[in-house]
């Protein structure tokens, strides 16, 4: 990527930074090396699809499907929940990509601003006695509904100025433990586990 911004060095757009590694491999490598380049990329891209389907399935059937909806639930009925779990973030994600413009503006609201409001009730699962499940799946749930309107929705109807990515961050945070916090006092505490030594 050094390489393409030293030949490039004028281009302002995001968007074409963001083709560097297409424009490198097609037009600068030869026909042997490009094969290789572009048998690369697509691994790549495959892989992370793969890796994120199995991740999402994962979180949705067993940490909110099998533990709060049905814990009974089987193992067949639990691998049918995956395989639609699948399916419906597969299909979630072609409908976003169909609204993307930047992948660097994506990428940083789907692994910073989108992390805004969940790091503090994952610290605080492990070292507050008090902080629940209830509380980190309303965490979750805040976050992705607040994120979503701070940084596309509210700012497209004119609500709230575009902000700097930094006081997004903040903000949401913030706006995240409005919810999170009564409903760490409104539920119950997780049943501690005592751990006896044996003689």
């Amino acid at each position: 990527m050094l390489a393409f911004f030293v030949m490039f060095p004028a281009i302002q757009s995001e968007a074409q930074y963001e083709m560097g590694w297409f424009r490198l491999g097609f037009e600068h490598m030869p026909a042997g090396l490009l094969g290789m380049f572009f048998a690369g990329i697509i691994a790549i891209h495959l892989s992370t699809i793969a890796s994120h389907l199995n991740l999402g399935a994962l979180y949705a059937t067993r940490d909110l499907y099998h533990h709060y909806l049905n814990p009974e639930a089987t193992e067949a009925q639990l691998v049918r929940a995956g395989r639609w779990n699948t399916l419906f973030i597969l299909l979630g994600a072609f409908l976003l990509a169909l609204f993307m413009q930047s992948i660097t503006s994506w990428l940083i609201f789907a692994l910073w601003l989108q992390a805004a409001g969940i790091w503090v009730p994952s610290i605080l699962q492990v070292v507050w006695w008090r902080f629940n499940s209830w509380a980190y799946l309303s965490s979750w749930i805040a976050n992705l509904m607040m994120s979503w309107l701070v940084v596309w929705v509210l700012p497209a109807i004119g609500l709230l100025p575009e902000l700097p990515n930094w006081i997004n961050f903040w903000l949401l945070a913030g706006l995240v433990a409005l919810v999170y916090v009564p409903v760490t006092f409104l539920t119950a505490p997780t049943i501690a586990i005592t751990w006896c030594a044996t003689t």
